[in-house]
This record gives structure tokens, sequence and C-alpha cells, in this order.
């Protein structure tokens, strides 16, 4: 199935005349870079095609042909969740595992949230489902209204003496009441016969994301980075940022694919799912570029993480690429291959398979995962202490 982002529509492949030697946009070909200024290359090497393509100056219009071209590749399957909490290693600001104090902290959140939403699986029934297959909207969004009115019932439990692990849940719980007030308006919208935009898909993906406290904000600036010749802008959908203490660092930034109904269909929920086979090329070579220009401002080192958003579908992505890998990228504006720099593959991009937030067993899998994210993304006072100094 093929997913389309928002402005997808805007971007032509550009296409240069074979016997010129320069691209329309002005952009001169680039001789491929000699063995001595190259790092160590394993794997295959693409055939340079006679009509070298100038990268388009936004990310929005990328293909996965152009960021293969940068040497940066989506791995050949999935990687389980719990595989992305080895980022630690990468940013002394997140710790894991969590110990003592921290650890409680977080299996609470989890097990007293995990409980909240569970109010919600009578709507585990996708949003996305059309009128015309008998889904009762306007019952749902009563039922919303009856869920809101329960949750006050375990707000706070006796069970959590503990003042400090109770502000914590408070703060969760705000956030998940409002979560059910953006549903009970997206079920409304259906009600009346209104078809969902990828702007409500990223507004209740915001919602869901910030009842782990998790910042979120849309992209308002421009995302910029040196490529060759050219200067090359991104804006994602959505951020996740944290203070460190300062500046702001990005923790996650989000794509939104426009998806049709009719190309919606079931994925392989084992680590042998593979993204080429459920998201378009378009798609993924924007978000590889958008994780590219993101690395430099990212709280992990030499790591940007990212979501694919496609409607209440979500992957966790994250790109790793060293240091060497950019500065050829930005000086060369090209790589074209496959890189093993210090004996370690660069610029691989690692994904999930997909999670339907919207489903209870989904879910529940990811619940750790964004809870560890938003702990380390709170005020500094907030934060869980690093046991590594």
């Amino acid at each position: 199935m093929e997913y389309k982002s928002d402005d997808e529509s805007s971007c032509l492949e550009e296409q240069p005349a074979a016997d010129s030697k320069h691209t329309p946009n002005g952009c001169s070909k680039r001789s491929r870079s000699s063995d001595s200024d190259t790092p160590s290359v394993s794997g295959y090497t693409k055939k340079k095609k006679n009509d070298a393509r100038c990268l388009p100056q936004s990310v929005s219009c990328w293909s996965r042909l152009y960021t293969e071209r940068l040497g940066i590749f989506f791995n050949e399957k999935a990687t389980g969740i719990t595989e992305f909490f080895k980022l630690s290693e990468t940013s002394y600001a997140f710790d894991y595992p969590l110990k003592g104090e921290n650890k409680n902290l977080l299996d609470t959140l989890v097990n007293v949230t995990k409980e909240k939403m569970c109010k919600a699986r009578i709507l585990n029934w996708s949003v996305t489902e059309e009128a015309t297959q008998g889904f009762p909207f306007l019952e749902e969004s009563a039922r919303c209204q009856d869920i809101l009115a329960d949750l006050h019932d375990i707000a706070v439990k006796d069970e959590y003496p503990d003042m400090h692990t109770v502000q914590y849940l408070r703060r969760s719980h705000y956030k998940v009441e409002e979560f059910f007030m953006q549903l009970q308006k997206l079920y409304l919208k259906r009600k009346d016969g209104e078809k969902l935009a990828g702007s409500d898909f990223r507004q209740l993906l915001a919602g869901f994301s910030r009842v782990f406290h998790l910042n979120v904000e849309q992209v308002l600036s421009k995302r910029t980075m040196k490529i060759g010749s050219s200067t090359i802008s991104s804006v994602p959908d959505l951020c996740f940022w944290a203070q460190f203490p300062f500046p702001l660092y990005s923790v996650t930034i989000v794509t939104v694919a426009e998806v049709k109904l009719d190309e919606m269909k079931q994925v392989d929920e084992s680590n042998n799912f593979e993204i080429s086979m459920a998201v378009g090329n378009k798609v993924l070579g924007r978000h590889a570029g958008e994780l590219l220009l993101e690395v430099g401002n990212s709280a992990f080192r030499n790591v940007a993480l990212g979501i694919i958003c496609m409607q209440t579908m979500i992957i966790f992505t994250y790109l790793e690429i060293s240091p060497k890998h950019l500065a050829l990228i930005e000086e060369k504006g090209d790589a074209d291959c496959r890189l093993e720099i210090d004996g370690k593959r660069s610029g691989t991009i690692y994904y999930t398979r997909p999670y339907d937030y919207m489903v209870e067993k989904d879910r529940c899998e990811i619940l750790e995962f964004l809870f560890w994210l938003g702990l380390h993304s709170l005020p500094l006072d907030y934060r869980p202490k690093p046991a590594r100094v």
C-alpha cells in the first residue's frame, strides 16, 4: 500500500537531460569520489546513472532514490521495540535500565495508564472505519463521555500514597482526559459525514503522546543542512523535544503520511515486517531526509529518532550515522553506496513493525518506551536521575 504525504503531490521528480552538464535546477554533475578520500565500502555499490540527479531542496520531494545516493538505507527487516532502549547508549541524558525509585515510577505509570486506556477497549475499533460499515459514531462519542466520568474513579488510588509518584500520575491523567476529548470530536466529525485528514491524525497522535509526558509541538521552523552545493530543508509534521539544559534538543520527529482506506491492510505483526512492503518510496525518502537533517538537533549522539504516522498506526524509526559519513554527505553531496566506517555500517535506518495505538494489544507493547522517552523529556528537576555520572 502506498502512503502519501500532505505535500507530496506538489513534488515532481527532476529528470535532467542526459547530454547536459547541468540539471534543470542548475546543479552541476558530481564526479565519483576517489578511493583516497572515501571511507571503506562494504556490500554493493549502486551503478551511477548517466544523468545524475540534483537533490530537491526540500526533503518533502525526496524518494528513497535520493537518500540511497547519500548512503542511507532502511534495514532489511523490523527491530523489536525493546531494542530502541539501546539509544540510551548514545545519550548522557537518557538512562536505561532504570533502577530503584525510577523503575518503580516507570512501572506504576505504565500499569495505571494501561488501566485507564483500557477503558477505551470498546473504542478500539479503528476510527478509520467507514460509517457505511456500520460503525455507530454517535454512540461511541457518547461512550467517550462515560469513559471520562469513569476516569475520575481511578485518577489517584490509595495504594499510591507517595506524593512524588502522585504528581506524575496526575499530570498524565489530565492528558488521558484530553485524549478522550479529542477522540470524541473525531467521532462527532465522522458522524456528520466528514472524512478525517492527515492533520486530524497528527493532532490525535500529539494528544496521545502527551499522555506520556512528551513535549509535542508542530514544527514551524525549517531544519537546514548544506549538502554539496545545495542547502536542503525539511519541516517535520511534529517534533518531541527536551531541554538538556540548553538549548532545546529534538527527541523524536514525526512524518504524517496520508493514506486511503482501501490501501490499509493487515501487516505482519512479527519482526519479519519489511517497511518497503507497507510504506511507499516517497514517504520513506521524505522521512529519511527528515531524520538526516535532525541529527544535528538530536538528543542522541549520531542518531535521530522518528515516527511514521499512518492514521492511528505508528512505526518507530531511528537513523544511525557516523560523523565521517555526515561530513562526506556535506562535502560531496553524494555517497552512492553502503558505507562501513570504523568497522560499523553507517547510514542505517532501523524500524519497528507498525503499532495501532487504538488497539489495546499494540498499545500495551509501546507504553513503557513512550513513558521512558517522556520521563527523560521533563524539566530537569522531574527527570529520573541517571545512574551513571
